[in-house]
């Protein structure tokens, strides 16, 4: 069937994950990225789409940013997470390697600003108060 298409073994990028408690150790994640998926299985747009990966929505949002992707999906419910402990206040540093404040601000306006988006975390986290202009007058109301 289609459903046992989309995870494929050979698709599958490999990571490591750490919690509180401890290492986790190495793990396998199939990967399938949203225009892949759209495109193998003809799926010209889509009606609402939940975005919560745990930290990986900025690196996923830039991207989707950058091809278009966003274009073809019309409501998206989902959270910003914020990558450090709570006593960091500088946003940087609660953000993934490789992405830059200009593009976590760019991301940040897009998700927390466009209608389309109902973020349930993130848009109002104060240690992102840097990457927008408006999120401070979000805050403070």
């Amino acid at each position: 069937s289609k459903n046992n298409d989309i995870f494929q073994p050979d698709r599958a990028i490999k990571g490591s994950l750490s919690v509180s408690v401890g290492d986790v150790g190495e793990f396998t994640a199939p990967l399938r990225t949203l225009p892949t998926l759209m495109k193998d299985y003809d799926i010209s747009h889509v009606v609402v789409m939940k975005l919560d990966c745990e930290g990986c929505e900025w690196r996923v949002g830039l991207s989707m940013l950058a091809d278009g992707s966003w274009e073809r999906i019309d409501h998206v419910v989902g959270e910003l997470h914020a990558l450090c402990q709570q006593e960091i206040t500088d946003a940087q540093q609660c953000l993934p390697k490789n992405v830059t404040h200009e593009d976590a601000s760019k991301l940040w306006t897009y998700m927390c600003e466009t209608p389309k988006f109902s973020m349930e975390w993130g848009c109002s986290e104060p240690r992102f108060a840097s990457l927008g202009d408006s999120i401070a007058n979000t805050i403070a109301h």
